[in-house]
């Protein structure tokens, strides 16, 4: 899934108070706890998160190997805006700048080899402010940056062009083909289970 958050802070398994510039009872959105690794991070309006729930025994039983792949579907979209992205030893994510900024956040984990949460590019300048009220992935809220700041032309880099360039690159990097997301089966899905229950109503639980 390719998504745009409302804002929502989330904290990963190492994440602690500490993290959080603010009282929680002060928060400027909502704060959720997950299970994917890593601290506190941020996701909101002028980001794209990307989650992908894959089954590993199909690839590598490696999560290090799968971060690496979900950052090369970062970078390689990037290029595709004239950015050049960069990992940095012994951190997570996709970085610019000579490494010194972070662009790009990644958070996993998997429970047999099935794998969900997964990343986070951050496109305009709307992210920036909110990652300054945290310890962003154990980093100073300063080192975030986004596409924005790094193109001539922010016309030719909206939200829904990095979107589609994540979910091209995402396919050829995993080899997979990807299926637009079709309300109307959720809602079909939704109607079924509707009336299997009012048929059977001791068949869920």
């Amino acid at each position: 899934m390719l998504l745009t958050h409302v804002p929502v802070y989330t904290l990963g398994t190492a994440a602690n108070a500490k993290d959080l510039r603010f009282a929680l009872h002060e928060s400027p959105c909502a704060v959720t706890r997950t299970e994917r690794g890593g601290k506190v991070t941020y996701h909101g309006p002028g980001q794209v998160t990307g989650y992908a729930i894959m089954d590993l025994c199909k690839y590598r039983r490696d999560l290090r190997w799968y971060v690496s792949m979900l950052e090369e579907v970062v970078i390689r979209s990037l290029g595709e805006f004239g950015i050049s992205g960069e990992r940095l030893a012994g951190h997570h994510g996709v970085w610019v700048g000579g490494a010194t900024r972070k662009i790009a956040t990644i958070g996993v984990s998997a429970s047999r080899w099935i794998t969900c949460h997964g990343f986070a590019l951050n496109v305009t300048r709307d992210v920036l402010e909110p990652f300054r009220r945290i310890v962003a992935c154990g980093l100073d809220g300063d080192t975030m940056t986004c596409m924005h700041e790094l193109v001539p032309d922010r016309q030719t880099c909206t939200v829904e062009k990095v979107r589609q360039k994540l979910a091209t690159h995402f396919a050829q990097v995993f080899d997979v083909v990807l299926e637009p997301y079709k309300p109307e089966l959720r809602s079909l899905s939704d109607a079924k289970c509707a009336d299997e229950e009012r048929q059977h109503p001791s068949a869920r639980r």
